[in-house]
């Protein structure tokens, strides 16, 4: 890519916790011509405002189709996400706003001809399974019922983009990430995943205190960095040129592949933390008590990737900087 034009690529979700970590990396290599997007806080996408980040709102499909065009890569990371809490409370507000931008935005890469859709998809499209998953893998009658529309819409839209790959000379990635953490989550007792809820719930607690833990702790969860998640970004963004890379239509699992119980994690970032608090379970409270681990076999043999960061060291970069960065709220 020396000798032709800088790559332009549009971040959509350039505000949200992973498309903010996605956009900050890839703008900062000079072979690329980077972009992103926010649609309710600038300040979220960039302080102070960056030109290069555009306000848009993917529900309004004209929008959509008038800010894609004259792009090489997309790189869909726009959703409405929020923890199990939010969700057990309000469970349908997230429905039609992602599928109505989902669906715009893959419209728009097919009507302005992008030449490579990555969307970020979800490790919630699998079911409870004792064992680290595949892609092929996927029954929506074993899914659980909390998790059965938000698979639904991320698998509505992998559909989509093998449907129109199949009618166009374009390339679609579906990235089936783990659970992520790191800096930019949702550092929020009520919004907050689990990994991101814990962390402030240590981080703000006194010593000799204790924390409290939705359901009994017996859930497992494949938990990723992520930087170890833009590190595959940035391998399939430099290799989408490379016509032997990979078919026009593909899904990848990206995860640490290894399963950790939410007990086990609390316990981990407790100890990590250096502070001596105890934990209580509170039954009463939504949880789901499954287990979904990746098996990503299929992402190593097609790039060479693997994950570098490891629990442990995860635990404590995001500590230390949600305690350097405790003003940030998303």
């Amino acid at each position: 890519y020396g000798f032709m034009k800088k790559q332009r690529i549009l971040v959509c979700g350039a505000s949200g916790f992973i498309g903010k970590n996605i956009f900050e990396r890839l703008s900062k290599r000079t072979d690329l011509d980077v972009y992103g997007t926010y649609f309710k806080n600038r300040a979220l996408a960039s302080s102070p405002p960056n030109p290069k980040i555009w306000r848009v709102d993917f529900t309004d499909r004209n929008s959509a189709l008038k800010l894609t065009a004259g792009f090489d890569c997309i790189i869909h990371a726009s959703a409405l996400t929020q923890g199990l809490g939010v969700v057990n409370s309000r469970p349908t507000f997230y429905i039609a706003d992602n599928l109505i931008m989902n669906t715009n935005i893959a419209e728009a890469v097919l009507v302005n001809k992008i030449p490579h859709l990555i969307f970020m998809s979800c490790s919630v499209v699998y079911a409870d399974s004792p064992l680290p998953q595949r892609e092929g893998e996927v029954d929506l009658d074993l899914i659980h019922p909390q998790y059965f529309m938000g698979a639904r819409i991320k698998l509505l839209m992998e559909d989509l983009c093998q449907f129109y790959s199949q009618h166009c000379h374009l390339r679609f990635t579906m990235i089936r990430h783990s659970n992520i953490y790191g800096p930019y989550d949702k550092f929020d007792l009520e919004k907050g995943h689990v990994f991101a809820a814990t962390i402030k719930k240590v981080v703000s607690t006194k010593d000799g205190d204790e924390i409290i833990i939705w359901g009994r702790g017996h859930e497992k969860r494949d938990f990723l960095y992520v930087s170890d998640l833009v590190d595959f970004i940035e391998t399939i963004v430099e290799t989408a040129a490379m016509k032997e890379f990979a078919p026009q239509f593909t899904i990848l699992n990206v995860g640490s592949e290894t399963g950790i119980s939410v007990s086990e994690l609390v316990k981990r970032i407790v100890k990590i933390s250096g502070k001596n608090i105890r934990i209580k379970y509170d039954p009463t409270k939504p949880s789901l008590g499954n287990c979904i681990v990746l098996d990503c076999g299929k992402a190593r043999k097609m790039t060479g990737w693997q994950a570098k960061v490891d629990l442990n060291q995860g635990i404590r970069q995001t500590i230390d900087w949600h305690i350097e960065n405790e003003n940030y709220v998303t």
